[in-house]
């Protein structure tokens, strides 16, 4: 969780500096390796447009920036919060009916839920 990194500053956040890790439950892994390549081509892509002595650092870093939260990735992790957030509210039996209705889903399912990225 954590709150998200500030879109205008120039350095460039990633992993749990971005606050990548799934706020529920902490794996960041497929989230690193998800961003790495989108981000890595928002940057390519916005430094090969310009030229050496017009590169824009605040839109390159913000295009990177966009790459790792778009609008549905942000919205993904905010109902990851709330679900946290709900979690933490249960009192053990309850807890237990939880994951263990969520673990009878197909494992499609449950492992892309918790590797956190859209399309897992």
């Amino acid at each position: 969780g954590g709150a998200l990194p500030a879109k205008d500053q120039r350095v460039v956040a990633f992993g749990g500096a971005a606050a990548m890790a799934h706020p529920s439950t902490g794996y960041n892994l497929c989230r690193n390796m998800m961003a790495a390549t989108d981000m890595a081509k928002a940057i390519s892509d916005n430094l090969s447009s310009s030229s050496s002595s017009s590169v824009g650092l605040d839109k390159v870093s913000a295009c990177a920036y966009d790459a790792i939260w778009s609008p549905s990735n942000i919205m993904q992790r905010n109902f990851a919060v709330f679900g946290g957030e709900f979690l933490m509210k249960q009192n053990v039996k309850g807890l237990r009916g939880f994951f263990d209705g969520f673990f009878r889903l197909p494992l499609e399912l449950w492992s892309g839920f918790l590797a956190g990225w859209p399309g897992l």
